[in-house]
């Protein structure tokens, strides 16, 4: 399945939900300081798991970062 996830086109396997994929982009099983929206709509963490990923979905995973 074809997916966006930060702008970027990329070719996931077909059953996958949210937290599938932010666990692949991130490189971690849990990570900290991130924000995720599906389709410009943020999802909580909690719903990550329960977040089916369709054809053409639009994700973009954030970090905070602190700094000056």
């Amino acid at each position: 399945m074809i997916i966006s996830v930060n702008g970027k086109q990329q070719t996931i396997p077909i059953e996958a939900n949210l937290e599938d994929i932010v666990k692949l982009f991130t490189e971690s099983p849990i990570p900290n300081g991130v924000a995720v929206a599906l389709n410009y709509s943020v999802i909580t963490r909690a719903n990550w798991k329960s977040t089916p990923i369709e054809e053409n979905d639009e994700i973009e995973i954030l970090w905070a970062s602190a700094g000056g």
